[in-house]
């Protein structure tokens, strides 16, 4: 590391996403040169999402069959096909009680799940993956914290969701 905190210390709650096709691809993930192609490619893929969440930070890690990468978002892509990611969620302090539960915006946590799904879904198809994509997400805190969150609806309305923790351990 550079000396700079984990991203936990700054981005408690978190979601994962992990997808497995249920035909298997074939992509060639047994060079550095093999990684380091499939890595730029997820990188142009991810680019397209519906946001820019699931593009991946340089440098490849290496991983057994595998392309590994760290940072925001965090994840894998397999020579299969199958890929995990997670990134961070937006939690804030409610601006009228600072004492109340942390909040989470509806609308950002859509988008970010929706691109983890496309870069999932894209991944896959790169591979040579096919039929159905079986998906598995979860939302979690990594910090230990018990903290009650809300789901924002609108930020214009008052249409706000039971305060709820988010679970201490990935489902």
């Amino acid at each position: 590391m550079d000396g700079a905190s984990a991203p936990v210390t700054y981005y408690p709650g978190w979601v994962s996403l992990a997808a497995v096709p249920a035909v298997r691809g074939t992509y060639p993930l047994t060079t550095r040169a093999d990684r380091d192609a499939a890595f730029n490619r997820f990188h142009d893929l991810a680019c397209h999402g519906v946001t820019l969440t699931a593009r991946p930070q340089h440098p490849a890690l290496v991983g057994r069959r595998q392309v590994r990468f760290e940072g925001l978002p965090t994840g894998q892509l397999h020579q299969d096909g199958s890929f995990y990611a997670a990134q961070t969620i937006s939690l804030h302090n409610d601006q009228f009680d600072a004492d109340g539960p942390q909040q989470m915006s509806q609308r950002a946590f859509e988008l970010d799940l929706v691109t983890l799904v496309q870069a999932a879904a894209a991944w896959a198809a790169e591979t040579g993956a096919a039929g159905d994509l079986m998906l598995s997400a979860a939302v979690h805190r990594y910090n230990g914290s018990d903290k009650l969150v809300r789901l924002v609806v609108t930020e214009s309305a008052f249409q706000r969701g039971p305060a709820l923790p988010f679970p201490t351990a990935p489902a």
